[in-house]
């Protein structure tokens, strides 16, 4: 059975920025993993956000967004009643 894995901010940006601390363990990882990463907009807009001054960081996250590598199933638009009742 394939296992969905969840993807948060600061591994995002581990694997983008190659000076991040730890950089070369998250890469070790993600080649470990089977893709779609699932996250939300949040997640995405942060990293971009922290990436703004990495060249091309912003643009990798977006890619990964692009080519289904990460995965947004979550609308909070979509799911608002669910999440706030």
């Amino acid at each position: 059975m394939k296992q969905s894995v969840l993807l948060d901010t600061g591994s995002l940006v581990a694997l983008v920025n190659r000076r991040e601390q730890f950089h070369k363990w998250v890469t070790n990882q993600f080649g470990q993993i089977e893709p779609p990463l699932l996250t939300c907009e949040a997640v995405v807009t942060e990293a971009c956000f922290l990436l703004q001054n990495v060249y091309g960081g912003e643009a990798a996250v977006i890619s990964f967004v692009q080519k289904g590598i990460i995965h947004l199933p979550l609308s909070l638009s979509e799911e608002a009643g669910a999440v706030y009742k």
